[in-house]
Formats: C-alpha cells, sequence, structure tokens
C-alpha cells in the first residue's frame, strides 16, 4: 500500500537533489504512469485517461524549474505529491467512475496547465508553448471522453429456451465513445487555445488571467460531457453558465489592472 508512494517520494527527492534534471522528472512521469496502469480497473486501460494522472505530476514538479522553492516547503511539497499519488492509485483501482476525484483530477491538471501558461514569457516560445497547450488540453478533452462515454462491448450470448436456441446479441449503446468522434475534442481544444491567445492581451495578472481561463474550460468541459452521456438540457446548463458569469465578473473586478 505505502511502496509505491514510498518510491515516488525517493524518485521526488532525486529529482530535487539533482536540481530539477529532465532526466528524473522523465523517470517521475513514466514510473506514475505504470505504478497507477498496474492498480487500474480494465475499464480504465486507456493511454488518454491513464495520461492524465502523469500530466499531473509533471505539472507540479515542473514548477521546481519556475518556481524557488526553500527548505521546508520544499520538502512538505513532495511529502504532500506522494500523498496524493498513493490518493490516484485509490481512484484508479475503483470501478465508479461518476465520483468526484475524476471530476476534479481534469480540472486541477488543467489550472496548474494554465498557471504555467501564463506564467511564462508571453513573446518567448509562444507558439511552441501553445501547441504544448494545446496538446494537454486535448489530452485531458480525450480523457473525458473515453471516461463518460456510456458504452458496452458487443457480444454474444445464447440461451436455451425450450428446445430451441437463441442468439441474445448485447446491444451497444447509442453513446459508445466509438462513435464518438475525436472532432468534439479538437474543435473544444483549438478554441480553448485561442481563448488563452486573447486573454494573454488583458492587462491583468497571470494569476487572474489563469482562473478566468480555468473556469470556461470547465463550462466547456462540463457540457461536453453531459454531450458524451447524453444527458445535455438547458436546465443543467444555464445554472453553470450563470454560475461561471458571476465568478468571471468578480475575478475581473478583484483583478488588479495594470501592464506587467
Amino acid at each position: 500500500m505505502f511502496v509505491l508512494p514510498t518510491i515516488f517520494l525517493i524518485l521526488s527527492e532525486l529529482y530535487l537533489f539533482f536540481d530539477a534534471s529532465w532526466f528524473w522528472l522523465l523517470v517521475l512521469c513514466i514510473f506514475s504512469y505504470f505504478s497507477i496502469k498496474s492498480k487500474t480497473k480494465d475499464d480504465y486501460e486507456y493511454f488518454r485517461i491513464l495520461i492524465i494522472p502523469p500530466l499531473f505530476f509533471f505539472l507540479n514538479l515542473y514548477l521546481y524549474r519556475v518556481i524557488d522553492f526553500i527548505f521546508p516547503i520544499n520538502q512538505l511539497y513532495l511529502i504532500a505529491l506522494a500523498v496524493i499519488f498513493g490518493v490516484f492509485l485509490r481512484v484508479y483501482a475503483q470501478k465508479n467512475r461518476e465520483t468526484y476525484a475524476f471530476q476534479i483530477i481534469p480540472l486541477a491538471t488543467a489550472g496548474f496547465m494554465s498557471f504555467l501558461f501564463f506564467h511564462a514569457d508571453f513573446l518567448q516560445n509562444f507558439f511552441l508553448k501553445e501547441i504544448i497547450f494545446f496538446t494537454g488540453i486535448l489530452f485531458l478533452l480525450e480523457g473525458d471522453r473515453k471516461m463518460f462515454s456510456i458504452f458496452k462491448n458487443s457480444k454474444e450470448n445464447q440461451e436455451v429456451i425450450g428446445e430451441k436456441e437463441i442468439k441474445l446479441t448485447e446491444i451497444t449503446s447509442p453513446t459508445d465513445f466509438i462513435s464518438k468522434p475525436i472532432i468534439f475534442s479538437l474543435i473544444a481544444s483549438i478554441v480553448l487555445v485561442e481563448l488563452a491567445w486573447i486573454l494573454n492581451f488583458l492587462p491583468i495578472n497571470f494569476i487572474s488571467l489563469a482562473g478566468i481561463w480555468l473556469s470556461f474550460f470547465f463550462l466547456i468541459r462540463e457540457s461536453i460531457i453531459l454531450f458524451h452521456k447524453k444527458l445535455f438540457s438547458w436546465k443543467i446548463f444555464l445554472p453553470e453558465l450563470a454560475m461561471i458569469g458571476i465568478l468571471i465578473f468578480v475575478i475581473m473586478i478583484t483583478a488588479t489592472w495594470g501592464i506587467y
């Protein structure tokens, strides 16, 4: 139970000891991916679902290359990440895909991603950052498509009633994830990247920009998930739209406006 989180913590300490080297960052991401894959249920054994936890840890550990954590904050942060890693192992070992964890993990990952995007220099390697940002968003949305689309595998069973042998074919759900084209995720990813590009021109601090973008991400993601579940309804969506509108308004009026 504690073996894998302990190994994660040791690898994290090595990452810190070698001054946040790319090699140990890659080792940590690979380790987290295969560790969670070894514990996960068969329903989640899709790359686009399991790539989200390593992406979460990559973004958190990449902060060491951006922010200078001092002792003992750096140690407490690594311990917290090891505890979260243990929680992820438990989350992906259960079958209930409707748990709040699968709602929170992608949002937290998107939050860190937007924080790093807006924190970086606006003009330096901008197009490269947009490509990376786009890829991360696409992984998150495709993970949702695999996770929340209702599906059943088509297979044939045989049942004998009286003297007749009847073949019963399990009906594939109309919301089978195979029938959901990737175009939904692609369009949403392009829209969110363009939104991030536009937000960069607002003269407010990067934390406020990340909060505004994350609010839009939540709204778009929630509508896509409802479509995947075939549960989309304006009665559900409009209250969420109003809530996000109020949240964005509060962020903008409380933000410090100025050229940064």
